[in-house]
């Protein structure tokens, strides 16, 4: 990766993993250090499979909802 202050190569110091990877590097040459983020690029087959999920989940969510509340099932 370059240096977005003045093109020098960079390496990585850190990384912090979770949805998103974010690195944190340091320019080899003038020494300034910045972030940079990764993220999954999806298509359109997994945005729709990701909209299926969460409405799946929404349902089921509504679902135990309901039966908590006509009594028929209890969370713990």
């Amino acid at each position: 990766m370059w240096c977005p202050k003045c093109c020098g190569k960079s390496k990585v110091i850190g990384t912090v993993t979770d949805v998103k990877v974010k690195r944190f590097r340091r320019c080899l040459d003038c020494g300034y250090t910045f972030p940079t983020t990764e993220a999954i690029d999806n298509d359109e087959y997994w945005d729709e499979y990701a909209k299926k999920l969460l409405k799946d989940e929404q349902e089921e969510k509504n679902e135990r909802k309901t039966y908590t509340q006509n009594g028929l099932f209890k969370e713990f």
